[in-house]
């Protein structure tokens, strides 16, 4: 995680990629600017939703999209879940 979003206070989990998360229920809302994400979680959590932040990798994008990974190296994915979704978050 980025010295930025450590100053931000977000919660990022690098390690973990969407399918994994997709099979915890988890569900990939878009991809925003690091001083956009304290604003789409708050906005998801105040809707019901818990919400997990994620640091963009070029590992994330298929390999024809490099030009992709490159702009998104910045970036944001949001994902969020109903609260008490039953699946364990660990």
């Amino acid at each position: 995680m980025s010295d930025e979003l450590r100053q931000l206070g977000h919660r990022s989990d690098t390690g973990i990629r969407w399918p994994e998360l997709e099979a915890e229920g988890w569900i990939r809302r878009n991809v925003t600017d690091p001083v956009r994400a304290p604003e789409l979680e708050s906005l998801y959590e105040s809707l019901g939703f818990e919400v997990k932040l994620q640091t963009t990798t070029p590992e994330q994008f298929p390999g024809n999209c490099d030009g992709c990974a490159t702009s998104c190296a910045t970036k944001i994915f949001v994902y969020t879940r109903k609260k008490n979704s039953g699946v364990n978050d660990e």
